[in-house]
């Protein structure tokens, strides 16, 4: 079940692309679902640029989890304007 993961997240990642100045930063682990803090919705804890595996799970599943969460989570948003509008962007 999904909400029993654990993604294992690191600066030094970086898109798969080591950053050597960060060699020393350990991973951390973060569920990869976590409630938002204001709304309490369940929201994916998980990006491209930290994170490299799931914890737990053989590395093609982790990877193949991982390609379905990013691609959820990179859909494009297109906004009309009409007079008056905000809109707001939500990081957490």
């Amino acid at each position: 079940e999904i909400r029993k993961l654990r993604a294992r997240h690191n600066v030094a990642f970086n898109a798969g692309a080591p950053l050597p100045e960060f060699s020393e930063s350990p991973p951390v682990l973060h569920p990869v679902l976590r409630h938002h803090p204001i709304t309490g919705d369940e929201v994916v804890f998980v990006n491209e640029a930290y994170v490299s595996q799931i914890e737990g799970l053989p590395e093609d599943e982790s990877q193949q989890l991982l390609r379905q969460l990013r691609s959820r989570l990179t859909q494009r948003y297109r906004h009309r304007w009409q007079e008056g509008d905000v809109v707001v962007w939500d990081n957490h």
